[in-house]
């Protein structure tokens, strides 16, 4: 189901913003995400792109489930794209979903809230950290390992970013606190 006034040319180019801006989705507000596909989706309010965001990532989490990626079709100059394959393809290639299993993007960020809101827990006990760093659907283990693929992808950052004269990523810097 599509939010009205949304063509399939709209959708395609949020789509292609969606996955070139995807880090923006993960670790940064909906509103700031909004704001920055805007500035390339002109036609479009940052409220319209929040609404449609929002509907798409509903929308794909039924599909997640059932692995039905093909229901819903764009064809547009001939070529035809899969929504929700197009979105998996966006999500799977995250760093952040190549180990501890593929995440929602908004499961990610819910994650990295949780995990800064609970962060002094961690030194008391990573046990009762888990617990409540723990996603509904998520097991202990899998929020274990996604914590620690997230680490890993600080850690490497922060090496990167010393043998180069380039500042700490916005990514790297939210992902701190979970250490």
């Amino acid at each position: 189901m599509r939010v009205p006034g949304w063509g399939n040319t709209d959708v395609l180019a949020l789509l292609s913003l969606f996955r070139k801006h995807l880090l923006h989705y993960v670790y940064a507000s909906d509103a700031e995400f909004a704001q920055v596909v805007r500035a390339e989706l002109p036609g479009k309010t940052a409220v319209e792109i929040q609404e449609m965001v929002r509907s798409l990532m509903l929308q794909f989490g039924l599909v997640l489930s059932t692995k039905n990626f093909r229901t819903e079709v764009i064809a547009t100059n001939g070529h035809e794209v899969y929504v929700y394959e197009h979105i998996y393809e966006s999500i799977s290639q995250l760093l952040e979903n190549r180990s501890g299993g593929v995440w929602l993007p908004d499961e990610l960020s819910r994650f990295l809230q949780k995990a800064k809101q609970y962060r002094e827990l961690f030194s008391r006990s990573q046990e009762v950290y888990f617990k409540r760093v723990q996603l509904w659907g998520k097991s202990v283990a899998e929020s274990k390992s996604k914590f620690y693929t997230l680490r890993e992808l600080y850690i490497r950052e922060k090496r990167r970013s010393r043998h180069s004269t380039s500042t700490v990523t916005d990514k790297s810097v939210d992902v701190v606190v979970l250490l």
